[in-house]
């Protein structure tokens, strides 16, 4: 769902006038969440029933339990070459949502079309992402206070960037944003559901995101 990266907003500025935002949350996130759990049920599945796997996380699932997996299973040529196909499909559906903040924002301030903004911001990227490919290999040596270059950008939007961007978030919706102009966004959902949705963007979901933001913290320096 990108939640905390502004794919969703940018996205959202796209929007029809006439479009049922409260519906089409429930829509996205009901086919989002059903998607990744059937997909965990089979991906997991698969391990759990090949011989001598350890089921991981990360790059090792990906690209070591799996294909070992699908290599010794019937017919598991086509059926790795169909998953890391859709793999590819959803990874770079993946980048284009999480460009499009980037790309809108340097259209918006800077005037350039959206071509160079598009290159700027994949370029920019692309180097960035130079260090993590390296991280496995030539780089893999290097480490500081524990971390490898890809250990800590992984760490530094996981647990750090996204929870204090989603808390802040929620905290300009909850409280800056008028609500009238909420009301007007919102047309066509009803008041109690209004309500209950105030309640939770205002009190529970920074509580939340808090929690989750100080329990990452914990885990990784003090548990």
């Amino acid at each position: 769902l990108s939640i905390g990266m502004g794919a969703i907003m940018a996205y959202g500025a796209y929007m029809p006038q006439d479009a049922n935002i409260g519906k089409t949350i429930l829509i996205v996130a009901f086919f989002d969440s059903a998607v990744a759990i059937i997909s965990g049920l089979i991906i997991f599945s698969i391990v759990f029933a090949t011989p001598g796997i350890e089921p991981s996380a990360g790059p090792g699932l990906m690209f070591i339990s799996l294909p070992v997996a699908f290599g010794s299973m019937p017919g598991g040529l086509l059926i790795g070459a169909v998953f890391f196909v859709l793999v590819s499909i959803a990874a770079w559906s993946s980048a284009i949502s999480l460009l499009e903040p980037c790309v809108a924002w340097l259209m918006e301030a800077k005037s350039i079309s959206r071509a160079k903004a598009n290159l700027v911001i994949a370029g920019t990227a692309w180097v960035l992402g130079l260090g993590s490919v390296f991280s496995f290999n030539i780089w893999s040596e290097y480490k500081v206070a524990g971390f490898t270059y890809f250990d800590f950008l992984d760490f530094l939007t996981a647990n750090i960037m996204l929870p204090i961007s989603g808390l802040l978030i929620t905290l300009f919706v909850g409280y800056v944003i008028k609500r009238e102009v909420i009301d007007f966004e919102m047309q066509g959902t009803s008041d109690k559901v209004m309500e209950v949705w105030q309640f939770t963007i205002r009190y529970i979901a920074p509580f939340a995101i808090s929690l989750v933001f100080i329990m990452g913290v914990y885990d990784k320096f003090f548990a």
